[in-house]
């Protein structure tokens, strides 16, 4: 199937022409396409894909009129703007990730303050109905009572501890959610600075890119 082309066939003969000599055909620039390669990325993290696939596209049949078309002054003043852009890309890029890598550490304190809240109630009440169930049996021996069982002793005593193992899933539920924001939070980090990394790329092709046509 034929690329479509509707800026090329707008054009009067003479700059058609123009167009069809200087152009490379199949040998056309690439640029990287940093929402691709996000894209891919994610696919194979996922198991949907084995391997990345290329995250360089050929520049289109238009594009490549439209710079051979324009001045060399119009395709300067992009490569300035572009590598312009890709400093300040850089530079917000380290700052911004600097600051989140001291929001994730803050929370990961956090988080060992949570865990050690969540064990202590754990401790407390693993010994807490040890000790009251161990004083049942106990008691149940002396008094001659063999294999003594709480739930044949006293049978509402599973639905008090039932309650509390309720209350105690509500309140760790925070020790849940800290270990998820854990992962969570490496996540991020490794997609901000793969985002980042593919922003530079990007810029940086583009470049590239145009400084093809700038002869």
């Amino acid at each position: 199937m034929s690329e479509s082309t509707p800026f090329i066939d707008s054009l009067k003969a003479d700059k058609r022409a123009l167009v069809e000599r200087r152009s490379r055909g199949e040998k056309r620039p690439r640029y990287y396409s940093g929402i691709r390669a996000a894209t891919q990325d994610r696919l194979v993290t996922t198991g949907t894909q084995t391997t990345g696939q290329q995250a360089d596209v050929v520049i289109s049949l238009d594009l490549e009129a439209a710079l051979i078309l324009s001045s060399k002054e119009v395709k300067t003043k992009i490569i300035s703007f572009l590598q312009s852009a890709i400093l300040a890309v850089a530079s917000t890029s380290v700052s911004d990730f600097v600051l989140m890598s001291e929001v994730v550490a803050n929370r990961a304190k956090s988080y060992v303050q949570v865990r050690q809240d969540v064990g202590d109630m754990v401790s407390a009440y693993t010994d807490a109905r040890y000790n009251l169930l161990g004083f049942i049996d106990a008691t149940a021996r002396e008094n001659g009572v063999s294999g003594a069982a709480d739930s044949v002793l006293i049978p509402d005593i599973n639905s008090m501890f039932g309650a509390i193992s309720d209350a105690y899933v509500t309140l760790s539920r925070s020790d849940l959610l800290g270990v998820h924001d854990r992962i969570a939070d490496g996540g991020t980090l490794i997609a901000f600075e793969n985002a980042a990394t593919n922003r530079q790329k990007e810029l940086s092709s583009w470049v590239t890119v145009i400084q093809t046509y700038l002869v």
